[in-house]
Formats: C-alpha cells, structure tokens, sequence
C-alpha cells in the first residue's frame, strides 16, 4: 500500500512537470519553471494529505502545521520567482 501511495505522488509529479517541459519547449521558454515548480509542491502536499482523509484518520498537529508551512513557502517563493521571470525574461 506504501508504494502505491508513493506511486502515485511520483505519477503526480511527473506528470506536471512533464506538462511544464512541453508548455516550455513549445513556446521556447523557462518562464513557467517556477510556477511548475510551486504547482508541485501543492499538489504532491495536497494529494499526500489526502490519503489520511481517505483512510478515515486524521492528521496530527505536527503534520497539519508542517504541510501548512510547505504550502505557505511554495505560495511564497514561487509567486516572487515567477514574477521576476515575468519581468525580466528568461
């Protein structure tokens, strides 16, 4: 059952990242690389949460303190990375 999970956040993670490649050699630029880069970070956070919920178990303080932490930084400096690409280019 571990490695499903595990399977499947890896499965997550390829995926947007691939998507991020393709959008990024499509139109010939790194300008997306850190918004993809934050859009990982929440969703591998956001799925790997999920899987307490679906097996009807609740998360300890510690894990809701420190995924809120993760989601928070990701938000952070992925807005601040992606703007300074956006106006300075590539």
């Amino acid at each position: 059952a571990v490695f499903s999970k595990v399977g499947q956040l890896a499965l997550l993670d390829f995926g947007i990242q691939g998507v991020g490649w393709a959008l990024a050699s499509a139109l010939h630029t790194e300008r997306f690389y850190d918004l993809t880069g934050s859009l990982t970070y929440w969703a591998l956070t956001m799925r790997a949460r999920s899987f307490a919920s679906a097996e009807g178990k609740e998360l300890s303080l510690r894990q809701q303190v420190c995924s809120a932490c993760v989601l928070v930084w990701s938000l952070r400096l992925g807005s601040f990375l992606a703007r300074r690409a956006w106006k300075h280019g590539d």
